[in-house]
């Protein structure tokens, strides 16, 4: 089954407390809202390099802001291997966050 990015917030919104993760940073970065049912993990990563996602989510989910499920719900987070942004519900700055280290 083919889901359309546009389709994902919607789905995500019936589907309470899902993590999801992309590495379609152009059509999710800046383009979905935050909301809180769910977190949109956005993976700045090139597809011949995909082995290396779980290797950067580990130190991730360590991270204050992102360590509970409820912690994420609200946020639509960047994640390079240089940087964490993230910005939330009713606060639509972004924010940078450092790795954990």
């Amino acid at each position: 089954m083919v889901i359309k990015d546009e389709a994902i917030p919607r789905l995500l919104h019936k589907a309470k407390g899902a993590t999801f993760i992309t590495t379609d940073v152009p059509d999710f970065w800046r383009r979905v809202p935050a909301h809180p049912r769910y977190c949109i993990i956005c993976v700045d990563m090139p597809h011949e390099r995909l082995c290396e996602v779980p290797q950067l989510l580990r130190p991730l989910f360590r991270l204050a802001e992102l360590r509970t499920k409820a912690l994420r719900m609200g946020k639509v987070v960047r994640v390079s291997r240089g940087q964490i942004q993230y910005y939330a519900v009713g606060d639509e700055r972004v924010r940078t966050l450092a790795w954990p280290g």
